[in-house]
């Protein structure tokens, strides 16, 4: 986690970065690759029927082909300065709704706050669980 936090500090403090969401995408999928077992892949942005998470979570094992069928989570990224309880409670674009139509597990991230989330039995966007990396400067806090 340290290795993240000194990579995602240093991306911080390039003016030009601030509030984009692809400069912080390798630092991230390091961590997603440091923290899953080899029976998981994760790979980067891929259009699925016409939409396009930021990761795909793949059960499948690390540096063998990826069968689509083993999809087991799709991550979608915002910017580091996002609310998203407020994205999770308007969401505008219906994009994670969407999401979760094409795959039953969905990881919302700013980077600092991790929100996984389902549709329930009413298509209501429920939060499973939530993480934090605290002292970051979230919008959360």
């Amino acid at each position: 986690m340290q290795v993240y936090m000194q990579r995602t500090a240093l991306i911080m403090s390039d003016p030009q970065c601030h509030g984009q969401e692809p400069p912080f995408y390798p630092a991230f999928q390091d961590l997603l690759n440091r923290h899953t077992t080899n029976d998981y892949t994760t790979a980067g942005e891929g259009n699925i029927q016409g939409h396009k998470p930021d990761f795909r979570i793949y059960r499948s094992t690390f540096g063998q082909a990826i069968d689509e069928e083993t999809l087991v989570c799709l991550v979608e990224a915002k910017g580091h300065h996002d609310n998203l309880d407020v994205r999770i409670a308007n969401d505008p674009s219906t994009q994670i709704a969407r999401y979760l139509q094409h795959c039953n597990h969905l990881l919302l991230t700013n980077y600092w706050d991790f929100r996984f989330l389902i549709l329930d039995g009413n298509g209501e966007i429920q939060q499973t669980e939530s993480h934090r990396i605290n002292g970051c400067g979230s919008a959360q806090e």
